[in-house]
């Protein structure tokens, strides 16, 4: 068995269990916002984090984003830099903003 490395990051209270994520995500060819499908996935935007105003939307935005990898892989620093337009610094700040308020 492989010697998987562990994320950089993990929600400490997960809002789903493992079993009711996966029985959620069986539907999402059919989960529709609009006209959008969302069949390429989707993340989880807790009520808390929404409404904290201390924290800046980027933060907030990349929360939501690292929700969308709750149970696989999640995608190199590069990758996640270049799909919300940070720089790694401005990565590594919200990311230190995340877990100085227990977020992740």
């Amino acid at each position: 068995m492989k010697n998987k490395q562990k994320p950089f990051y993990y929600i400490k209270k997960p809002y789903l269990t493992e079993k009711e994520f996966k029985e959620l995500t069986k539907l999402k060819e059919l989960i529709r916002i609009g006209k959008l499908q969302l069949k390429e996935g989707y993340g989880i935007a807790p009520n808390v984090i929404m409404k904290d105003r201390s924290i800046p939307v980027e933060a907030k935005i990349l929360f939501i984003y690292l929700t969308c990898f709750l149970f696989e892989p999640l995608p190199d620093t590069k990758k996640i830099c270049e799909d919300l337009g940070f720089s790694e610094n401005e990565l590594e700040k919200y990311l230190n903003i995340l877990i100085k308020k227990n977020y992740l």
